[in-house]
């Protein structure tokens, strides 16, 4: 079951600098495999072939202000590929809360470990915008929703050239409460 496995080895480093309202953060990741990378190369994941030695390197923050938090992170690949992801959320009172986050990624950007906001199955390949909300409009309702746009800018799997997507949802989640203890 193990005949012809990658095997890989990983390290990495994070410092952290925390401020009385801000967190900056740095992290660096490598890692490498012993043996070549055997996929075929087809259009949509020929910027996403690496093997041998590879690695991460990001800067990050977090903060508040007033009723506003932000956040984001600019990262590299070992190829220069940059990623950008930040965001702000706004909740001027318990009840209601709003946030914004954008998002670029190289469509060559490769994070083997990453775990980013994405829409495709890896943190490449895409721009996008989600605007998010929450009401707690009740004791016992709440209304959820958020929108995405996201733009592809070279070919996906089964996707030729480059494409959008536009995303919307909406809830309303109602809790029925009884009165009744044991």
């Amino acid at each position: 079951a193990k005949r012809h496995t990658m095997k890989e080895l990983l390290g990495g480093i994070n410092y952290t600098l925390r401020l009385p309202t801000l967190k900056l953060g740095l992290s660096a990741v490598t890692y490498i495999y012993d043996k070549h990378n055997g996929r075929k190369i087809a259009d949509y994941n020929r910027y996403q072939i690496y093997d041998g030695l590879w690695g991460n390197i990001g800067l990050d923050f977090y903060g508040f202000w007033n009723r506003f938090r932000y956040f984001g992170e600019v990262s590299s690949d070992a190829h220069f590929a940059p990623a950008l992801i930040a965001g702000v959320i706004w909740g001027p009172k318990y009840e209601f809360e709003m946030s914004l986050t954008c998002r670029y990624y190289d469509k060559s950007y490769i994070a083997a470990h990453s775990g980013a906001y994405s829409s495709l199955s890896s943190t490449s390949n895409q721009s996008g915008v989600t605007c998010s909300i929450k009401w707690i409009a009740a004791n016992n309702l709440t209304i959820n929703g958020n929108a995405d746009c996201v733009r592809y800018p070279w070919s996906r799997f089964k996707i030729s050239g480059a494409s959008y997507s536009i995303k919307a949802r909406l809830s309303a989640d109602y809790e029925k409460q009884n009165n009744i203890s044991e």
